[in-house]
């Protein structure tokens, strides 16, 4: 039995939160482009993510007429090489040729053509630029050869829930043909596309960004609680007898609830009860410990107490 090699992993403390791609994409065989193994490729616009991410290649492409502006705002960010969409469909000819040149001038590192392009516009992208040229297939209904003739380098296949099929349909036509394909959101997708054929895998981002940011944000409340029920367990803690006697009142006059009598049970059962009431939102406004406690104590002015944190 192989044993699994062991990878170290470095990081720092400001830049440990990344979004990763999922560790399925690893089984691909990755396609070499200028040296570069290339197996993941995630698909986002959004400039945080892609600054913010462990795949080996950021997908630009989007819905739009492309815009060099928009190139330049990923470029800016994008710390892996960058695949460019150019049109294809409603663009297509010399300004595709001439986005295509753009992309190339500012560090792409292949350029991706869409499915309805046709021969000559892919004839011209292929003239204007030196680095590869990305045909996407969305369907069986063109033959493939001709964009191979017309100097496509790999394939990029995207055909939804049809996808496996189809990248099993181009591998049975091109034994070694390089083949990116989408491999969809689980586990057992990512790998059935890999075992279809595709030597990379595109992963899209949608909602990851927003998902992680909900998670941090738990996590800010959740450890912003646990030191305020802390300071109300020191708050509580640091009372005097006296100071217990006279809440163990005030919670059975006002609340009609029960302390019990030993002081020491007491403390912790009056802790208890003002996180259950924090916890529920109804009684006390979460403020400092102090601004918590003023109403039960302010019935009681000739108790005095102070409390540091």
């Amino acid at each position: 039995m192989q044993k699994e090699k062991y990878i170290p992993s470095v990081t720092s403390p400001l830049r440990n939160s990344i979004i990763e791609m999922p560790k399925v994409i690893r089984n691909a065989s990755g396609i070499n482009i200028y040296g570069k193994r290339i197996k993941s490729i995630v698909y986002s616009l959004d400039v945080s993510l892609i600054a913010n991410t462990d795949a080996d290649a950021i997908l630009c492409v989007y819905p739009f007429t492309p815009n060099t502006q928009i190139l330049n705002a990923v470029s800016l960010v994008a710390k892996s090489p960058i695949l460019v969409g150019v049109g294809g469909g409603l663009t297509s000819g010399e300004r595709s040729a001439r986005l295509a040149s753009h992309a190339e001038e500012n560090n792409a590192s292949g350029i991706v053509l869409n499915g309805p392009v046709d021969i000559p516009t892919t004839k011209k992208v292929r003239e204007y630029v030196d680095i590869p040229v990305i045909y996407t297939v969305i369907d069986k209904s063109r033959q493939l050869q001709p964009y191979i003739d017309a100097g496509v380098n790999i394939f990029n296949v995207s055909g939804g829930k049809n996808t496996i099929e189809l990248v099993k349909w181009v591998r049975e036509q091109y034994p070694t043909f390089p083949i990116i394909a989408s491999g969809g959101k689980t586990t057992e997708s990512i790998q059935a596309t890999i075992d279809a054929g595709a030597n990379a895998i595109t992963y899209t981002a949608y909602g990851m960004m927003e998902e992680y940011f909900h998670k941090k944000m738990d996590a800010y409340r959740n450890k912003a609680m646990e030191e305020y029920q802390q300071d109300i367990h020191n708050f509580i803690y640091s009372l005097t007898d006296t100071e217990i006697k006279l809440l163990r009142q005030v919670f059975y006059d006002v609340y009609n609830i029960g302390i019990s009598f030993d002081n020491e049970t007491a403390r912790q059962e009056i802790f208890d009860e003002i996180i259950a009431t924090i916890m529920d939102n109804t009684e006390f406004e979460i403020n400092t410990p102090d601004e918590s406690f003023y109403a039960i104590f302010s019935a009681n002015p000739e108790v005095g107490f102070s409390y540091q944190k």
